[in-house]
């Protein structure tokens, strides 16, 4: 394959209507060797909301100003084909996503929104220059969102919706990341001009639910090497000082790479705050002889106070 072409392949966006993603004809085409990799269960339709997500985003509303926090950022990792809106440490939104195939990793590292495009145009990378453009609509290729977080000598990458379902979730694309349009849509409006993005390659995500912290282990599709069970350990208690690590249970979840999520470890609950005893000399509160339960309160003697200076004077204390 010659450089030109190569070049061509990837997902750059010279103007609205440059894209070389492959056309619907020619992706079916290839559906054999384009769709690589164990897909995930992607559900038809918007991807939903955790309650927890709801709950993230509903404070957020409740907030003054743009739904686009200052705090926001986009982590979009490899090897689980997940996409995760943060806010702060928050998670406010997760959705699947298709990258990179082999041949075609989506580059990682530390990146920021360069472009946001409406209904962008799209133009078949193997037809000579203009011959073939697709308007934006139903069959275009790059659905109705472009969100372009990196540029190179091999053009620009971006976050971008798709007329092919089938392809999140999985290895597919020559490069960019690809949604279902509606969840395109949902992180579009989640994200401003340079947002952070980071697409990282992590086989091994741990989770803290509640008390439980799991591990989910996916493949190491692109042969980057997988975390030992001392470092997952290492990992866990860096962010749970206090966690119970059970390494065994971690080595058997590192063996079989199923992703599903595992319970290696469990956080104790912090014990209640200490009451604060007030002490009451009961002996004043007994009746006295001769005299009534209910009493009138003795009056309190007030101390002499030395004499304020005018000037305050500054105590060091050692």
């Amino acid at each position: 394959m010659s450089m030109h072409l190569k070049r061509r392949l990837n997902c750059s966006m010279h103007s609205p209507f440059r894209s070389v993603l492959t056309s619907s004809s020619l992706l079916v085409a290839v559906l054999g060797t384009f769709l690589t990799g164990t897909a995930l269960a992607v559900a038809p339709g918007p991807t939903p909301m955790t309650p927890s997500e709801k709950a993230v985003l509903q404070k957020a509303k409740a907030l003054p100003g743009p739904m686009v926090r200052e705090d926001t950022r986009v982590v979009i990792n490899i090897p689980s084909r997940m996409l995760t809106v943060y806010y702060g440490d928050e998670i406010a939104r997760h959705f699947p996503v298709g990258v990179g195939r082999i041949g075609y990793i989506t580059p990682m590292g530390h990146f920021k929104v360069i472009r946001k495009i409406q209904n962008p145009g799209w133009e078949n990378p193997y037809k000579a220059l203009g011959k073939m453009r697709i308007a934006p609509g139903e069959e275009n290729p790059l659905g109705t969102r472009w969100i372009g977080f990196h540029q190179n000598r091999l053009g620009e990458f971006g976050i971008h919706g798709t007329d092919t379902p089938a392809s999140v979730g999985r290895f597919s694309s020559h490069g960019c990341v690809r949604m279902k349009v509606p969840d395109a849509e949902a992180l579009f409006d989640l994200v401003d001009m340079g947002t952070p993005v980071d697409v990282v390659y992590e086989p091994v995500v741990i989770r803290r639910e509640k008390q439980l912290v799991t591990v989910t282990v996916f493949a190491d599709p692109f042969k980057k090497g997988t975390p030992t069970a001392e470092q997952v350990k290492a990992k866990i208690l860096k962010q749970y000082p206090t966690a119970k690590v059970d390494e065994d249970r971690i080595a058997l979840a590192l063996s079989e790479p199923n992703e599903k999520s595992t319970v290696v470890a469990e956080v104790p609950i912090p014990p209640p705050p200490k009451e604060v005893q007030i002490k009451t000399n009961f002996e004043e509160l007994k009746p006295q002889p001769g005299k009534a339960w209910i009493s009138k309160p003795k009056p309190r003697v007030l101390q002499p106070v030395e004499n304020v200076p005018s000037v305050p004077t500054t105590i060091y204390k050692p």
